[in-house]
């Protein structure tokens, strides 16, 4: 299975209107040498889709991704990064 190499949690219909964010999948933490960190994905991030597909969720994120092999490459659509603190 396929992996980023991130921790994120959700950005649902009320998070992403109080916080004025896209829905998606928000990155906590990019893990030093993964393949997130090797494409250049940030903390702060909100991934809000794999492939053209939409990324509602982390889960969803995670259910996309076991489609592809380890060393897949695939097309991660990122918003600006955006902080919770």
């Amino acid at each position: 299975r396929g992996k980023l190499g991130i921790s994120c949690i959700d950005v649902n219909e009320t998070a992403a209107k109080y916080y004025g964010m896209p829905m998606g999948a928000y990155i906590s933490e990019v893990i030093e040498n993964g393949a997130a960190n090797k494409a250049g994905l940030m903390k702060g991030s909100i991934i809000t889709a794999v492939d053209n597909q939409v990324v509602t969720s982390s889960t969803a994120l995670v259910d996309l991704l076991s489609y592809y092999r380890v060393g897949e490459t695939v097309e991660i659509k990122v918003s600006i990064p955006f902080s919770l603190e």
